[in-house]
């Protein structure tokens, strides 16, 4: 789905309406499933992407809470957050290099 696409006109509204009907402690929710379906839209298989990307950046979180190394933890999430990015989108372009 693109954002100048007819698609999108409908989706965005209801995106809209559906956050504010949520309470304010749940709009979080209302964004994370509107997030996912804006991608699932253009490609089902990125969701598996994003997926996984949002689990390493969830469980992140938990251990920067509560571990003691937290510049580690920082690190190891960036670097498989863009590896992820590198692989997926530059992977093509990398092997083409001579």
């Amino acid at each position: 789905m693109l954002f100048n696409s007819a698609d999108f006109l409908i989706f965005f509204p209801i995106t809209l309406i559906l956050y504010w009907i949520f309470p304010k402690k749940l709009r979080y929710i209302c964004l994370f499933i509107a997030s996912y379906t804006f991608y699932m839209f253009w490609n089902p298989k990125y969701a598996l992407l994003m997926g996984t990307s949002t689990i390493v950046t969830f469980l992140s979180g938990i251990l920067i809470e509560k571990l003691k190394y937290k510049r580690i933890v920082v690190a190891f999430s960036f670097i498989i957050n863009i590896s992820i990015l590198i692989f997926f989108k530059y992977f093509d372009f990398l092997l083409n290099i001579k």
